[in-house]
């Protein structure tokens, strides 16, 4: 599959910050912070992902996690950006709570499967590029099998943490769970005790091993509760057509965008004194 013909949503131009409602996948409520987990102040690779902030004191307001997997590459779920106006611009945030201090990225392109057409599931990827190399280092990127049936995953996300309120959106948080079946695309977990929720979608899905932690999804959508499975789109199924094509091109691109298609610079990605130095 040819990378150009996978950029199928390009990041235009400046446009003002909107409100992001959570999507609704045949009935099924999307998993964006993870209940019944704990705070997480390690997983520096993981990330929120939300509209770009209009004045520097505003707090990003994430609708989705991600995960990085190159110095400029984040991935996350497709779903994530249906809905969004063409040319809307994104911020992501790597840090432990939106509301402190953290580092922050603009976005330069996001980029689909050639082919999504909305589902959940397998296919449930995107990959967003940032307008520059981040800080931290990037997950390692792992496969999963049949044979991992049973076994417990770490998931982390920066969603609801509370599904009587609602409350918890834009604080890291991590909990684990077991893998329940496994199919081509996509993998089902269940509670043990944690499971995914409102915002934690696209969020990391990792997999301990005898070399480490890798990364072997990303959150796609669960049940109303939070309480009983999340489906989550394996990453090994579309490494070699999708992921590595793309962040092989990305990083020989250096990360510059067409001209015609580049978000002003500096705008709230950056630190900045005061609003007037983030443009109009």
């Amino acid at each position: 599959m040819k990378s150009s013909a996978l950029l199928a949503i390009v990041i235009a131009s400046l446009a003002p910050c909107t409100s992001h409602s959570d999507f609704e996948l045949e009935n099924k409520r999307i998993s964006s912070a993870v209940v019944s987990g704990d705070a997480d102040v390690g997983d520096p690779a993981v990330v929120a992902i939300g509209p770009r902030r209009i004045h520097c004191a505003d707090t990003l307001q994430p609708f989705c996690s991600g995960v990085l997997i190159a110095p400029n590459g984040v991935v996350t779920a497709a779903h994530c950006f249906l809905g969004q106006r063409p040319g809307e611009p994104y911020e992501v945030f790597f840090g432990d709570d939106v509301t402190a201090n953290g580092e922050t990225h603009g976005v330069t392109r996001v980029v689909t499967p050639n082919g999504y057409d909305g589902g959940n599931g397998g296919g449930d990827l995107a990959l967003v590029v940032l307008d520059a190399p981040a800080s931290a280092t990037p997950a390692t990127l792992g496969t999963v099998a049949v044979a991992d049936v049973g076994k417990s995953v770490t998931m982390v996300g920066f969603g609801v943490s509370n599904t009587d309120d609602g409350g918890g959106v834009g604080t890291k948080r991590s909990g684990t769970a077991l893998i329940q079946s496994i199919d081509s695309g996509a993998f089902e977990i269940t509670p043990n005790p944690a499971m995914s929720c409102d915002g934690d979608s696209g969020g990391p899905i990792f997999l301990h091993g005898s070399s480490g932690d890798t990364v072997i999804a990303v959150t796609s959508f669960g049940d109303p509760g939070c309480t009983m499975f999340a489906e989550n789109a394996r990453l090994d199924a579309y490494n070699a057509s999708f992921i590595a094509p793309l962040i092989a091109s990305a990083a020989d691109a250096g990360t510059a965008p067409d001209p015609a298609d580049a978000p002003p610079k500096n705008v709230c990605s950056g630190s900045c004194a005061n609003a007037s130095e983030c443009g109009s």
